[in-house]
């Protein structure tokens, strides 16, 4: 077999350098993406040698580390037979020392050693019997139609902290939502949240989650964790779980989140939230205390008062029959009331005759003085659109934050708080173009979005949906 020339080898090494960046992917389902950057830029061989010495390589060494991928490093392809010969030996022999300081050893097979001090050494052992009895015990949890991730991420409990009490990151509606899985408990999903005030079958909870881990990326510049389909898993970053849709979830929050509450919530810089199941008892302890009361209480008079046997609704139906009987009796006397004959005037008015002509002048130059009027004075109907579109759009970007949902531009973050308004906000359910109708929720419909975005959506008739620009981002 004939030798490859160095050339050869570097036009070799760069294709396993683009393996190795999928194989990485597809093995442990993490992305080092400045990996490849550097390799788009600078080509396999040369990415290599720089890339080794980076804060990125430093963070990615330490995933597959803790994943026992060290095979899967750059490190370890430079120090492979194979290339070895390609680089000064500096270079390998610092990736020698580093493999060796990680305990990496290519190729070797662990032996599994056998337990001690459970059993006698004559006992023998029907593993198979065993694995029975441990399948009685174990809990039959109900197997998901969708991956659990339990991915690492770069963030420490002092981080959290910070970015918790941030109000520029986490709005009020993200804390108190974060705060209700936290109390809950592990594995929360919808049919848990769904008990608590606020939380419908409409929340969305994908959108909310996702801007608020793309703020979370912008301000703490980490790497986002990667799905099985190399897509962004914006919830990971807050959750361990796994995400279906709005209605089908499961998370639990990072164990550094879930220690940052606990230590904020012992040193009263937050308060705990109390969820629907603790209210629940609450308000059965307090039932059987009333019913209590009135089997106790003496009866002071035999008659009951109507009011206190109905329903709200009941109440409700009654004031508004009564009501309508009201404007029936009202119509009857209209109806029923005597015609008046017009009085006779004792003194009839002088009336001067006029020209049609002077006439129609007259009429001319008082719709001109209505109209001048009518200048000067502001549309009521107007005025009071303007702020009830001014007053969604502030409910819009209070809930989700002033970024934009498809691109992940920050308006508040880059620009300062002041600026937050500046950002547009998007009708999903919009079809006529109109944006903002009397019928539109301003969490539900609507969604901040930046000025680039909305021209492009709005470029083509029918305009463009919000996953369509989504696609087109790569968001």
């Amino acid at each position: 077999m004939t030798e490859l020339s160095t050339d050869q080898l570097k036009k070799t090494f760069h294709q396993e350098m683009i393996n190795l960046y999928k194989q990485i992917i597809k093995s442990i389902k993490y992305k080092p993406t400045r990996l490849m950057d550097f390799i788009n830029k600078y080509g396999g061989y040369e990415a290599a040698v720089k890339y080794i010495s980076t804060e990125s390589n430093v963070q990615d060494f330490a995933v597959l580390w803790e994943k026992e991928r060290l095979d899967l490093s750059v490190e370890a392809l430079i120090a492979s037979e194979a290339y070895r010969s390609l680089f000064q030996e500096e270079i390998v022999a610092f990736c020698d020392r580093k493999l060796k300081e990680y305990s990496y050893a290519p190729n070797k097979i662990e032996e599994v050693e056998e337990p001690t001090g459970y059993f006698d050494e004559d006992e023998k052992i029907d593993l198979g019997e065993l694995l029975k009895q441990k399948e009685l015990y174990l809990p039959k949890v109900a197997k998901k139609d969708y991956p659990l991730y339990h991915q690492a991420i770069a963030i420490t409990c002092d981080e959290w902290k910070e970015v918790v009490t941030n109000t520029k990151i986490v709005t009020a509606n993200n804390l108190d939502l974060l705060l209700r899985i936290y109390t809950i408990g592990d594995a929360v999903g919808p049919k848990e949240l769904a008990k608590e005030e606020g939380y419908s079958n409409t929340y969305p909870y994908k959108e909310v989650i996702m801007a608020l881990g793309k703020r979370i990326k912008t301000y703490l510049k980490v790497e986002v964790p990667t799905g099985e389909d190399g897509k962004p898993l914006w919830w990971h970053i807050l959750f361990n779980g796994g995400l279906k849709d709005n209605s089908d979830f499961e998370w639990s929050l990072k164990k550094d989140l879930r220690k940052a509450f606990d230590e904020l919530i012992d040193t009263g810089v937050i308060d705990k939230v109390e969820v629907q199941s603790q209210k629940e008892i609450q308000d059965i302890e307090e039932e059987v205390v009333l019913k209590v009361e009135e089997v106790t209480k003496p009866a002071s008079s035999t008659s009951v008062n109507k009011e206190d046997t109905l329903s709200a609704f009941d109440r409700l139906f009654e004031s508004i029959m009564a009501g309508s009987e009201s404007v029936k009796k009202e119509e009857t006397q209209k109806e029923e009331a005597p015609k008046v004959e017009p009085l006779k005037e004792e003194y009839p008015l002088k009336v001067e005759k006029v020209s049609s002509e002077e006439n129609t002048l007259n009429l001319i130059e008082a719709s001109k003085e209505m109209n001048e009027i009518d200048e000067h004075i502001p549309s009521c109907d107007k005025t009071l659109e303007t702020d009830y579109k001014e007053k969604l759009k502030k409910e819009c970007i209070d809930y989700y934050g002033a970024i934009c949902d498809i691109c992940g531009f920050d308006f508040g973050y880059t620009y300062g708080e002041a600026y937050e308004q500046c950002i547009d906000v998007h009708n999903q359910k919009d079809v006529q173009g109109e944006e903002i109708l009397p019928t539109t929720h301003p969490t539900e419909d609507l969604i901040p979005i930046c000025h680039n975005c909305h021209q492009v959506i709005h470029s083509v008739v029918p305009a463009l949906s919000v996953d369509e620009m989504r696609k087109m981002v790569k968001a």
